[in-house]
């Protein structure tokens, strides 16, 4: 009898335990991220855009080989679930994809592009851009020209990408920029990223003053409509008094009119 009830208490004990683990490490995303709504809209035909910054995968130097599969885990049931119950048309990662990546190695950078793709994994319906960030690539005074192309090989952009949208029959035009080669001092990657940039407003220019069949570009087809922007390191504002006075900006800045410093 004593036998039979210390079976079924180690055999209680384990089956809490799983729930436990399951609830923790799985349901809990759906629960939280099931509250999550896109804004109520009148029009249906609106793009539906997820952005995530600074993932910041660790690599071989920082932190503990505990603290990164936590990390990972996290990151990729939080990521999946949002992706499943908000599915949305794109995603955006807005940098600091890696941690070391202005460290490490080719082979750990290999490595590295393994796991985002696997942890970020978006299939066929959603679509994913990805920006560099410093931590990719370095910060200005320490990038150089095989850690910017290997990024761009890895995850498929440039100094500046034109990403031209047509989901849901809405042409909307993306501008991707490398905003580490921004620093305007006359360095060559400084002046490769001006050259982009003119070009691409030029072809903008085109696009909206004489249409795309009057515009005889390459890789353009999507017609003109005002750019949005992506950038790691934010653009320059006098200060935060011009940013909209909802409930996330509330909270996290108090006082929006301290000037900043360029």
């Amino acid at each position: 009898m004593r036998k039979l009830f210390h079976k079924k208490s180690l055999l209680g004990f384990f089956l809490l335990s799983l729930l436990i683990i399951l609830y923790n490490e799985f349901i809990i995303y759906y629960q939280v991220l099931f509250a999550c709504r896109w804004p109520s809209k009148k029009n249906e035909n609106l793009l539906n855009l997820m952005l995530i910054s600074d993932t910041h995968l660790l690599g071989s130097r920082n932190g503990h080989w505990f603290d990164k599969l936590r990390r990972e885990w996290q990151q990729h049931r939080s990521f999946q679930t949002a992706r499943f119950l908000l599915n949305p048309d794109y995603i955006v990662i807005m940098g600091d994809i890696t941690d070391e990546g202005k460290w490490c190695s080719d082979k750990e950078w290999t490595y590295y592009e393994k796991r985002v793709k696997e942890l970020f994994y978006t299939g066929e319906k959603t679509k994913l851009l990805l920006i560099v960030g410093n931590h990719d690539i370095g910060f200005h005074y320490d990038i150089n020209e095989r850690k910017i192309e290997r990024f761009n090989k890895s995850f498929h952009t440039k100094f500046i990408n034109l990403h031209q949208s047509t989901t849901k029959g809405l042409d909307i035009n993306f501008i991707l920029i490398n905003s580490i080669s921004l620093e305007n001092d006359g360095c060559k990657f400084c002046k490769r990223t001006q050259m982009e940039l003119k070009k691409l407003n030029k072809t903008m220019t085109c696009l909206r003053d004489n249409g795309v069949e009057k515009c005889d570009f390459k890789n353009i087809s999507g017609k003109y409509s005002r750019p949005i922007i992506f950038t790691h390191y934010p653009l320059f504002r006098d200060s935060d008094s011009i940013c909209p006075h909802d409930i996330d900006s509330e909270l996290a800045v108090t006082n929006k009119n301290p000037k900043f410093r360029p």
